[in-house]
């Protein structure tokens, strides 16, 4: 720990760690004790107790050395960051699996379930928040699930607005990657979604941890094996879809056997529903999460569709391709996959998820946890290297302060050997003066 220390008047003495209050203050001395952070009650951090008995949290870098300055150094450069790695891993094998699932169907013909639960992100409310806002509810966003990154965040609100900052790096997001709706009080961002009880003041800070220990939460929710959803579920056929289907719990429950959503959108973006053999028309639609009603003629109301939006259609949703002029028109069959006993098409796309982009939308589960491993490899060579050029550092150190101070066990002999020689002719002169002091005395007799 760094620390100062000053002498008073009356030889008084007072000890204070950086920017903390005195831990000795003449006759008078502060406890340190563990507590829980202000900003995380699951994070114990270092406090004093204060003239006033209040428990006060010291800045985790106060530590710097020792044991607990080991210690706490681990955990903020190594065990957090690998937590939250281990976390975003967990999270994006998680939703990926869940969402293929839903795109199939089990033996009795249902559509698949959650095939696993994952712990939600958590967030917690700076001690000095004012007017009593809360994060009420948290959750992760499985259509932006590409932007979640493995750190945590502070979300303070100025001007009315919230401002994100990424905690690895100290930088705040762009303006365009922040979805504030000041009406529901949600706040979106990086892979999350964030519900308030009410519109936070000015100066609030929230510490939000999307994924620091959401794998410690996850189970299989799945026991009957008759309820894995190895066939297919969704049946799409055309060229309207650009990239992945993704389908909602209860999915195209407006069909029923073999009907089906047929659909064309032009080269303006007009989207119609067909009304031929077994075709049905929704009576709503989503476009980009807003509500759109499909008219009599089939025709979905609103302003046109643009290349890359979002739609919905009775809980199944994709992004569409909008047709340039040479294409005239893209169309979609949307419905229920005829499926039974030897379908294994569904089970074929969940194997290939192992090889899909899920981590952050750029690498597989095998290459993400293989960064990993190599950050912890690379953080332990870099430990091991510091301690032994500290143990080198000690035993120089020691080395000179033993040829100062210490010991020499031969030249103490060999002292000890002059030593006797002194005293043993020192023995003969006292015998040689007193055999003359002798004789002299002698002669007088």
């Amino acid at each position: 720990m760094q620390a100062g220390s000053s002498t008073g008047q009356g030889r008084r003495s007072d000890v204070s760690p950086s920017r903390s209050s005195p831990l000795v203050a003449g006759t008078n001395h502060y406890r340190l004790e563990a507590m829980d952070a202000p900003n995380d009650p699951q994070r114990t951090v270092l406090g004093y107790r204060d003239s006033g008995g209040n428990l006060v949290a010291m800045p985790e870098d106060t530590i710097k050395g020792g044991t607990l300055g080991g210690l706490m150094t681990f955990r903020s450069e190594t065990l957090d960051k690998t937590q939250n790695q281990i976390g975003q891993l967990a999270v994006s094998m998680v939703t990926g699996f869940n969402e293929q699932h839903r795109l199939g169907q089990d033996l009795n013909g249902e559509q698949g379930g959650d095939f696993f639960s994952i712990g939600q992100p958590q967030a917690y409310s700076y001690p000095r928040n004012t007017g009593g806002a809360e994060v009420i509810g948290t959750s992760f966003d499985a259509a932006n699930i590409h932007q979640l990154r493995a750190t945590d965040y502070t979300v303070r609100f100025v001007d009315d607005a919230p401002q994100v900052i990424r905690k690895d790096n100290g930088q705040q997001l762009a303006a365009d990657q922040v979805e504030w709706d000041a009406v529901n009080s949600t706040l979106g961002f990086g892979g999350i979604t964030l519900a308030f009880s009410d519109t936070p003041d000015n100066g609030n800070r929230y510490e939000v941890q999307p994924v620091r220990r959401a794998s410690a939460n996850m189970e299989s929710q799945i026991i009957d094996l008759d309820k894995i959803a190895a066939g297919s579920f969704v049946a799409a056929g055309g060229d309207m879809v650009s990239g992945q289907l993704r389908a909602e719990t209860d999915a195209l429950t407006g069909l029923v056997g073999s009907q089906n959503y047929a659909m064309s959108l032009n080269t303006v973006g007009t989207l119609i529903f067909g009304a031929g053999d077994g075709a049905v028309r929704p009576a709503t639609v989503l476009v980009n999460g807003e509500e759109r009603t499909v008219d009599v003629d089939g025709t979905v109301s609103g302003a046109s569709l643009t290349d890359g939006a979002t739609l919905t259609v009775d809980g199944v949703s994709f992004k569409v391709k909008l047709p340039n002029a040479n294409q005239g028109e893209f169309t979609l069959d949307l419905g229920i996959a005829a499926s039974g006993t030897g379908d294994n098409r569904n089970a074929l796309a969940l194997q290939n998820l192992q090889s899909q982009a899920l981590v952050a939308g750029r690498s597989s589960l095998s290459q993400a946890y293989g960064g990993m491993v190599s950050d912890v490899g690379n953080q332990a060579n870099i430990v091991q290297v510091n301690l032994d050029a500290r143990q080198g550092l000690t035993a120089q150190l020691k080395a000179v302060q033993q040829s100062e101070s210490g010991v020499n066990l031969d030249e103490e002999a060999a002292n000890l050997i002059r030593y006797q020689q002194f005293y043993s002719a020192n023995a003969r002169v006292i015998d040689t003066a007193s055999t003359v002091f002798d004789t002299i005395l002698g002669l007088r007799n």
